[in-house]
Protein backbone atom coordinates (compact mmCIF):
# COMPACT_ATOMS: atom_id res chain seq x y z
CA UNK A 1 0.00 0.00 0.00
CA UNK A 2 1.36 3.39 -0.88
CA UNK A 3 1.87 6.16 1.62
CA UNK A 4 -0.74 8.21 -0.22
CA UNK A 5 -3.42 5.59 0.44
CA UNK A 6 -2.29 5.22 4.03
CA UNK A 7 -2.61 8.96 4.45
CA UNK A 8 -6.14 8.89 3.02
CA UNK A 9 -7.14 6.01 5.32
CA UNK A 10 -5.72 7.73 8.38
CA UNK A 11 -7.50 10.95 7.42
CA UNK A 12 -10.73 9.00 7.11
CA UNK A 13 -10.26 7.37 10.52
CA UNK A 14 -9.61 10.72 12.23
CA UNK A 15 -12.33 12.69 10.43
CA UNK A 16 -15.76 13.63 11.70
CA UNK A 17 -18.94 12.85 9.79
CA UNK A 18 -18.82 15.68 7.25
CA UNK A 19 -15.13 15.18 6.50
CA UNK A 20 -15.70 11.46 6.04
CA UNK A 21 -18.51 12.19 3.65
CA UNK A 22 -16.29 14.51 1.63
CA UNK A 23 -13.51 11.93 1.52
CA UNK A 24 -16.02 9.27 0.52
CA UNK A 25 -17.29 11.41 -2.35
CA UNK A 26 -13.79 12.44 -3.48
CA UNK A 27 -12.47 8.88 -3.89
CA UNK A 28 -15.13 6.67 -5.48
CA UNK A 29 -12.64 3.83 -6.08
CA UNK A 30 -11.97 3.50 -2.34
CA UNK A 31 -15.58 3.53 -1.15
CA UNK A 32 -15.62 -0.16 -0.21
CA UNK A 33 -12.58 0.32 2.00
CA UNK A 34 -14.16 3.38 3.61
CA UNK A 35 -17.30 1.39 4.34
CA UNK A 36 -15.22 -1.36 5.96
CA UNK A 37 -13.48 1.22 8.16
CA UNK A 38 -16.84 2.70 9.12
CA UNK A 39 -18.33 -0.69 9.98
CA UNK A 40 -15.33 -1.70 12.10
CA UNK A 41 -15.45 1.51 14.09
CA UNK A 42 -19.21 1.65 14.57
CA UNK A 43 -19.83 -1.35 16.78
CA UNK A 44 -23.31 -1.32 18.30
CA UNK A 45 -22.45 -0.36 21.87
CA UNK A 46 -26.06 0.06 22.94
CA UNK A 47 -26.69 -3.69 22.75
CA UNK A 48 -23.85 -4.51 25.13
CA UNK A 49 -25.47 -2.88 28.16
CA UNK A 50 -29.06 -3.74 27.35
CA UNK A 51 -30.61 -6.54 29.37
CA UNK A 52 -32.99 -8.95 27.75
CA UNK A 53 -36.60 -8.74 28.90
CA UNK A 54 -37.53 -11.13 31.64
CA UNK A 55 -39.47 -14.30 30.96
CA UNK A 56 -42.37 -12.87 32.93
CA UNK A 57 -42.58 -9.93 30.57
CA UNK A 58 -42.53 -12.29 27.58
CA UNK A 59 -45.34 -14.32 29.12
CA UNK A 60 -47.33 -11.16 29.77
CA UNK A 61 -46.85 -10.05 26.19
CA UNK A 62 -47.99 -13.46 24.92
CA UNK A 63 -51.03 -13.39 27.19
CA UNK A 64 -52.02 -9.91 25.96
CA UNK A 65 -51.64 -10.97 22.32
CA UNK A 66 -53.77 -14.09 22.85
CA UNK A 67 -56.37 -12.29 24.93
CA UNK A 68 -56.88 -9.36 22.60
CA UNK A 69 -56.14 -10.92 19.22
CA UNK A 70 -59.81 -10.65 18.27
CA UNK A 71 -59.35 -6.86 18.02
CA UNK A 72 -56.93 -7.19 15.13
Amino acid sequence: MTTYLEEIYSRCKKADFTDRLNIYLQYPDLRNEFLEIEQKEKQPFFFENTKLPSKGLNRLHGWIIRRFSFLW
